[in-house]
């Protein structure tokens, strides 16, 4: 069984209370720092939004098969972006909303943008607690 990470609680408690609006997972050259690929989640959860009573209502499956046809663009869209040959890392960036409270070895930082980058957007879909949208970014110059 794989070892749960240390930050995944946290992560997933803050989804669960609308804490965050948007999640990026950036990887990067080891060597170099060159971002390679970005995957942004981003989550409608302001307290203005207003989700209808259809869409509070929803049941697990409606929601699942709207995941599994967003897991199935991503596993989609990886076999058409470039390989990663090098050495790699990665880095969470976690957007929160206003006025939230993080732990303290939660460290600020700049956001990480790909320059002349290429963009793939996937389905949204919505779950009993906010909307979600999904995207890949990634560096064109090592495109197949």
């Amino acid at each position: 069984m794989a070892e749960k990470l240390p930050w995944a609680d946290f992560i997933a408690e803050w989804l669960m209370s609308c804490t965050v609006h948007k999640l990026v997972f950036v990887i990067s050259s080891s060597e170099t720092n060159e971002i390679l690929e970005q995957w942004a989640f981003e989550l409608e959860t302001s307290k203005d939004h207003k989700i209808n009573e259809k869409q509070v209502n929803r049941n697990v499956k409606e929601i699942h098969d709207e995941i599994q046809v967003i897991m199935r663009q991503i596993a989609a869209s990886v076999s058409s972006l470039p390989l990663l040959n090098e050495p790699c890392s990665f880095e969470i960036f976690v957007y929160p909303n206003e006025s939230e409270n993080f732990p303290s070895w939660w460290q600020q930082s700049n956001d990480r943008i790909i320059v002349d980058g290429q963009q793939a957007k996937f389905s949204q879909f919505i779950t009993n607690i906010y909307p979600e949208k999904s995207s890949a970014s990634y560096t064109a110059k090592n495109k197949i």
